[in-house]
């Protein structure tokens, strides 16, 4: 028998979208509908409040507020459901929809999708808002129950990763094109206003009716082929919006938010430019809340959770704005981890030399950057009064320094005696904390990246609380720190658990049964988090046994906890969040025998 046949979740780096990591197993399913008369074809079945009507296949608010239509589906106590409407005929306000908590507010026509896991109610309502009375028609409206282990991935902030070909970038989403013609090819759908762009002049604009919208945010890219006099910016959006100056022939890559109403995509020149530019292309991009999958240190990829954090430095790759600069710059000189041609290459005359820039001090504090120099050739880099001497391997390579800072400056350094160096440099970084986590960009202020949180409720059909296995492949990202991955009724009542403990080379694997501690397995000790293992704890018929590595760590006598339908990257009450790397998650609903569950974890 395959330990495959016996599995009812499965999570992997695989496909993702924003806020959502798909799992692997189960294949999403839908129940049976729950709504009754959800096409409006009678007048029956929905208790409607005041300022609600159902006629002509719809149902109608006239904007009266705090009114609700609800129909009790008879929804199931921490079961997950699948929500859809459609709204039509839509003037004013916001509908709410979901049940007395939990809600999706719609200000729009559409159809609408949402997941909603049942609480202590069994009501749909569809509610027009407080304050802002819904004004519009819905129809179409469906409940069904939902079993999937996709996990929601909550940050909401943009985050980096190390792609597969190793380039430093956003885990993004990546939309349609935005504007009709951008290869130039034709002159349709450009307008010129004063003198065309390749030719000279400085009142030019050239521009084109943008069609996804303001206030949204867009991954721009321009391939300038020559520059042979002046410069120029671009804008989406309006004309208060544009971008740093653009004086060089390269291929520019920008992140932007479009603003205004005026929602154009133009050029303006400045200085009498002469230049040619073959493609320009728009496309919204959308960055919080994204999965990182990511393949630092390369081979398989894995699921990346990190801790809050901020880069304290305003300018990280814009050397231009560093403070102390004892050494010749040369911006955009080589392609950089990020794979566009920004790198800033610095050339020291001497030794004992630096290049630095200040930030708010903090304590303990940890310096990043990336440089990349001749083979053996060294540097000394960090913040001042806590520096460390790097060695060149003549590829990219980020530099950590971590340690208390005595000065608010971070700097890189031809150390005492030092010969001349010629290096590059990219991406640097200070933080708050004990270890260096992923890049942040920054240019101009500082920049917050929240922590990644993962979790999926409404799954009690997928987990069985009788017996079972919780087993999972990780390496941390810190030895000093809380971390647990586990499966719970939501509270710190029943769960089981497993994770890094914050002493030194312990893990721990932990069962609550009914607010009862059953075990607190600290037999794993003297471990080293820093590298993949495998753990596996396994419970039923009196008895939990936990694996790491194809070896057994502990056994004990238990009970087990009731009520299991949460699965998530922390101890299943919303603390001690899961910080490290992640290859593969399992849930089994069977208790493995000793033979499964060493070939599991070896």
């Amino acid at each position: 028998m395959s330990l495959l046949d016996d599995v009812s979740i499965v999570v992997t780096p695989n496909g993702y979208k924003a806020g959502e990591l798909y799992a692997v197993v189960p294949v999403p399913t839908e129940g049976s509908e729950e709504v009754t008369n959800g096409d409006f074809a009678t007048d029956t079945d929905w208790t409607k409040g005041a300022g609600w009507t159902i006629s002509g296949g719809t149902a109608n608010c006239d904007g009266t507020s705090n009114s609700s239509l609800y129909q009790d589906i008879s929804g199931v106590e921490n079961t997950r459901y699948i929500i859809t409407l459609t709204v039509s005929s839509y003037t004013s306000g916001t509908l709410q929809i979901g049940g007395s908590t939990n809600n999706l507010e719609v200000n729009s026509n559409g159809t609408f999708i949402h997941y909603r896991t049942w609480t202590n109610d069994s009501l749909l309502y569809l509610k027009s808002k407080s304050g802002d009375g819904f004004n519009g028609s819905i129809s179409n409206v469906s409940v069904k129950e939902y079993t999937a282990a996709d996990m929601d991935v909550t940050r909401a902030t943009a985050a980096t990763r190390v792609d597969e070909a190793g380039l430093v970038n956003y885990a993004e989403i990546i939309g349609s094109e935005g504007i009709n013609i951008n290869s130039f090819a034709s002159a349709s759908n450009w307008s010129v206003s004063g003198t065309d762009i390749i030719a000279s002049g400085t009142t030019a604009l050239f521009q084109q009716p943008f069609t996804l919208g303001g206030g949204k945010n867009f991954k721009i890219t321009i391939v300038v082929d020559s520059i042979t006099s002046g410069n120029f910016e671009f804008w989406v959006g309006d004309y208060s919006n544009d971008t740093p100056t653009i004086s060089s022939a390269n291929t520019y890559t920008y992140y932007v938010e479009s603003g205004g109403s005026l929602l154009y995509m133009g050029f303006n020149p400045h200085s009498n430019l002469i230049a040619t530019i073959s493609s320009v292309s728009v496309k919204e991009v959308t960055r919080d809340n994204v999965p990182r999958i990511d393949y630092t240190g390369g081979g398989c990829p894995h699921i990346l959770a990190e801790p809050q954090r901020t880069n304290l430095l305003t300018y990280s790759s814009d050397l231009s704005q560093w403070s102390l600069k004892q050494a010749t710059e040369t911006l955009n000189y080589g392609i950089s981890p990020d794979g566009t041609q920004n790198s800033t290459r610095l050339v020291f005359a001497s030794g004992n030399l630096q290049f630095s820039n200040i930030f708010t001090t903090v304590t303990p504090t940890t310096g990043s950057i990336y440089m990349k120099g001749i083979v053996g050739e060294t540097v000394s880099f960090g913040m001042q009064s806590s520096e460390g001497l790097f060695t060149f391997d003549g590829s990219w390579q980020r530099f950590e320094r971590i340690g208390t800072a005595t000065s608010n400056k971070i700097t890189v350094n031809t150390y005492n005696s030092a010969t001349a160096r010629d290096f590059e440099v990219w991406g640097g970084q200070v933080e708050e904390g004990s270890y260096a986590t992923s890049y942040i960009p920054t240019s101009g202020s500082t920049v917050t990246r929240n922590q990644d949180q993962f979790t999926r409720d409404g799954i009690g059909s997928l987990i069985n609380s009788t017996e079972g296995v919780l087993f999972f492949e990780s390496i941390a990202l810190s030895d000093d720190e809380d971390t647990r991955i586990s499966i719970s009724d939501g509270t710190s009542n029943n769960f089981i658990s497993i994770g890094y403990s914050r002493f030194s080379g312990n893990i721990i694997a932990e069962i609550f049964a009914g607010g009862v501690l059953q075990t607190l397995n600290w037999g794993a000790n003297g471990v080293n988090k820093l590298i993949y293992h495998k753990f596996a704890l396994s419970w039923g018929s009196g008895t939990m046994n936990f694996y790491m590595d194809g070896s057994i760590s502990n056994t004990e006598s238990v009970t087990s906890p009731t009520g299991l339908n949460i699965l998530a990257l922390d101890n299943g009450s919303g603390t001690l969040n899961f910080f490290g790397k992640l290859k593969q998650l399992q849930v089994y609903k069977t208790a493995l025998t000793d033979a499964q569950l060493t070939s599991l974890t070896s």
